[in-house]
């Protein structure tokens, strides 16, 4: 693929049903609906979705037509008015899949590629949204391949089951990611379910400790800037409700994370790159293994030198290049 320079057509903004919700959710679409290539991007905590539009944008400049989402309710003001219990996790994953059909149906490409990117929570998502579709047999959403950045899912079970590291953290990774992320979920019970003020309260005084006094802050340094701003120009209130998708992973996590792993390499490639700056790694080194075993025209991971969690901020070029070659590279 050719890389261009021209402006792409003006953003549309189109509605898609969640949850009850016939406008719930918010895609902004990029770019030509008769380009044969359709790029999906979804993107978590704490993210709408301009952490990924300039991504998009250049996707969308470089021939592609391109859909952005978030997660459910972090594109509204006041998300808990409609859905004061935040989403579950089916409830996201259906969110997920409803925002897919969106951008597949506005396309008008008589043959297309799917290709879906994904960041932070939305890569949990989004594997258990592919692996649905692959169990399900839906070629109208099955992607050809996915990108996901900084997070990871484990080999598919056949596969792991025939490992020597069957794909677990370290004890002090698996701590760390634990620690903060029962925090997050504490600070949505308390003001869900509690008060908003001691949910205020807490956050505050928990972050603090967690997160300047102690190492328990996920991230790197270079990340730490962009969650300021991002925490900063959102309201407590709603940064807290934000969180939901921890409460109830809490909650819910273990019968729903046994669905989350890659897909065999035969059935979807999968482009993962995740930046090496940061306290926490979201993948097991047996992930990294399965890789490493693999052919890279279909599964393929790199470490991101320079950069953080988000890596495709931080190192905008590289990862664009490394993803329009992997997915797109025999159209060069």
């Amino acid at each position: 693929m050719t890389p261009s320079l021209e402006t792409p057509p003006p953003q549309k903004i189109l509605h898609y049903p969640i949850h009850g919700d016939l406008n719930g959710g918010t895609l902004i679409l990029l770019g030509d609906k008769q380009a044969k290539n359709v790029v999906f991007l979804m993107g978590g905590f704490p993210d709408d979705h301009q952490a990924f539009l300039n991504m998009a944008t250049s996707l969308a400049q470089n021939g592609c037509f391109v859909g952005v989402t978030c997660l459910p309710g972090y594109d509204r003001i006041e998300p808990w008015v409609k859905h004061p219990h935040g989403f579950t996790l089916e409830q996201i994953v259906a969110a997920c899949g409803g925002a897919m059909y969106a951008l597949v149906a506005q396309s008008q490409a008589s043959e297309r590629n799917l290709t879906c990117m994904f960041h932070d929570w939305g890569c949990v998502f989004g594997l258990v949204q592919a692996n649905r579709v692959i169990q399900e047999n839906v070629p109208f959403l099955h992607p050809k391949q996915l990108v996901l950045f900084d997070v990871c899912g484990p080999p598919h079970p056949e596969i792991q089951a025939n490992m020597n590291d069957k794909g677990k953290m370290g004890f002090w990774n698996s701590f760390k990611a634990a620690t903060y992320q029962l925090f997050f979920a504490g600070c949505f019970a308390l003001q869900t379910h509690v008060s908003r003020h001691l949910a205020h309260a807490f956050y505050a005084v928990g972050s603090l400790v967690l997160f300047r006094i102690l190492p328990f802050n996920p991230v790197g340094p270079q990340d730490k800037l962009l969650l300021q701003s991002r925490a900063t120009s959102i309201p407590t209130r709603k940064f807290i409700y934000m969180m939901y998708p921890y409460y109830y992973m809490a909650r819910q996590g273990r019968s729903f994370f046994k669905q989350y792993h890659l897909p065999k390499p035969n059935d979807m490639r999968v482009l993962y790159m995740y930046g090496v700056n940061k306290n926490v790694m979201f993948h097991t080194p047996g992930t990294l293994q399965y890789f490493a075993e693999q052919d890279s025209a279909k599964a393929k991971a790199e470490a991101v030198e320079d950069s953080g969690h988000w890596l495709y901020l931080h190192r905008p070029e590289h990862c664009l290049k490394a993803v329009l070659n992997f997915c797109f590279g025999d159209e060069k």
